[in-house]
C-alpha cells in the first residue's frame, strides 16, 4: 500500500510540473472493509478545460506508472470543478500541497467516506501575478477609490505588460477575500469571471499579510 501511495505521490508531482497544480488530488475508499477500492479525485483549473482530453491523459499516466494490480484498484477518476462545493470544504479544512495525509471516517461535503488520503489539497493561486496585483489594488484604494473594478485592475496590468491568464485573477480575488485582505461583490457573468474576476472592491486592508504577499 506504501509503495502504491508513494508512487500516486511522484505522479502528482509529475503531473504538475507538466500540465499545472492541482486544487484536489486524493484517493476516497469505495470499500468499507478493506483498502483496494479507491476513486481518484481529482480537480485543476487546466482538467477544466477539456475535461474528457485530461481523463486520457490522466488515465495513461497511471496505467504507466502503476502496476496492473495497483491500475485496477482505481475504481475511476473523479473530476471536480475548482469551484465545487466539495473541493472548497475540503481545502477550507485541510491545506495539503504534494505530501501525504490519510483521513478517517471523513465527512465528504456530508457524505462519509471511510478513509481518504490528501496528496494535495489547496486553492492554487498565481504566486507572481499575485505580488504584482497588489500594490496595483493598495495604490487605486490609497488614491481614494472606494469601488475598485476588477476590469480596471486588468487593465493596469496589461499596461504594464503583465500575461494575465484566464482564471487567475478570480482565484487571486478567493485567496484575498479568504485571508481578509479585500471585501467586495462579485458580479454575474461567466466571461468576466474568466478574464478578470468579475468583482468591486469595496475595502482593503492596506497591512495584510498573508504568506504568499510577504515572499
Amino acid at each position: 500500500m506504501n509503495q502504491f501511495l508513494y508512487k500516486l505521490k511522484d505522479l502528482e508531482v509529475d503531473i504538475a510540473e507538466d500540465k499545472g497544480p492541482f486544487d484536489l488530488f486524493a484517493l476516497f475508499s469505495t470499500d468499507d472493509e478493506l483498502e483496494d477500492k479507491w476513486d481518484l479525485v481529482v480537480a485543476a483549473t487546466w482538467i477544466n478545460e477539456d475535461n474528457k482530453k485530461a481523463l486520457d491523459y490522466l488515465s495513461n499516466k497511471l496505467q504507466h506508472s502503476l502496476t496492473s494490480q495497483e491500475f485496477l484498484s482505481i475504481s475511476k477518476i473523479a473530476i471536480l470543478d475548482v469551484y465545487d462545493p466539495r473541493v472548497k470544504d475540503i481545502q477550507k479544512h485541510h491545506k495539503i500541497e504534494h505530501g501525504l495525509l490519510r483521513l478517517t471516517d471523513y465527512r465528504f461535503y456530508r457524505i462519509r467516506v471511510d478513509i481518504v488520503y490528501l496528496i494535495t489539497s489547496k486553492v492554487q493561486v498565481d504566486g507572481p501575478l499575485l505580488r504584482v496585483l497588489w500594490p496595483v489594488v493598495l495604490k487605486m484604494w490609497k488614491s481614494g477609490d472606494k469601488a475598485i473594478h476588477s476590469q480596471d485592475i486588468l487593465s493596469k496590468l496589461e499596461e504594464q505588460g503583465h500575461v494575465v491568464p484566464d482564471y487567475a485573477m478570480d482565484r487571486i480575488f478567493e485567496y484575498l477575500v479568504s485571508s481578509h485582505c479585500i471585501r467586495g461583490p462579485q458580479h454575474m457573468g461567466a466571461d468576466a469571471i474568466r478574464r478578470h474576476g468579475a468583482m468591486i472592491i469595496t475595502f482593503v486592508d492596506r497591512e495584510c499579510q498573508a504568506p504568499e504577499l510577504s515572499e
